[in-house]
């Protein structure tokens, strides 16, 4: 069901601190692997949006003012490489502006998905309050292909989202026991209803993000 490497995997030339530094060193070579990044770890689609917007736009400024700074002085190759760096570094901000856009839209959709139960395209463009029914039909189908709904599909015909192999449909119920016992947690990723154990850490069934229950 998911789609990110086993629990304690190292993501290798694809973890964050190699990818921050073939930003720096080599820009094509960064958005590659920040891609890869991406498509590959769903949770990170979810969560890192804002990080990479800070990262991004703040080393976007310290480049920008160091290139305005080196060209009063030469126009020479330092004077491109510190304004590659910059773009760079803008790309980074701009692709986090995008995921926390993508992110958001991915919570709305979850949380009348899963947490309310709404199956109906058409009565989650009414819940959305977006009147093109179309657009929200390819927007949830865009979240079922990237794993975030696994185990349910679009019926295009119906305009129906189906969940494979059945199920109640009925939130699950919430224990009052102790540790170990179930309970119902909000995912701090993309907001849906999980059921797990008391006292631990899981990952969220739908975007793999961990979350602390308990």
């Amino acid at each position: 069901m998911s789609d990110r490497p086993d629990a304690g995997q190292s993501w290798g030339c694809l973890s964050w601190p190699i990818i921050i530094i073939a930003f720096f060193l080599c820009q094509p070579l960064g958005a590659v692997l920040l891609i890869l990044r991406l498509s590959r770890d769903r949770s990170q689609r979810i969560t890192s949006g804002r990080i990479l917007q800070f990262v991004g736009f703040g080393f976007a400024i310290l480049f920008g003012i160091a290139s305005i700074s080196v060209a009063r002085y030469e126009a020479g190759p330092r004077m491109g490489f510190v304004f590659l760096l910059f773009l760079g570094a803008l790309f980074v901000g701009l692709k986090g502006t995008q995921l926390v856009g993508k992110a958001a839209a991915t919570r709305r959709y979850m949380n009348l998905i899963i947490n309310q139960k709404y199956d109906s395209v058409d009565e989650i463009a009414a819940a959305l309050k977006n009147s093109n029914i179309m657009d929200v039909e390819r927007e949830i189908q865009e979240i079922i292909d990237q794993g975030f709904l696994p185990g349910y599909r679009l019926d295009r015909d119906t305009r129906r989202i189906i969940k494979i192999g059945g199920g109640t449909g009925q939130p699950p119920v919430v224990s009052s026991a102790g540790a170990g016992a179930a309970m119902v947690y909000t995912c701090r990723g993309c907001g849906a209803h999980n059921e797990a154990p008391r006292g631990g850490v899981v990952r969220c069934d739908y975007c793999d993000t961990p979350n602390k229950v308990g």
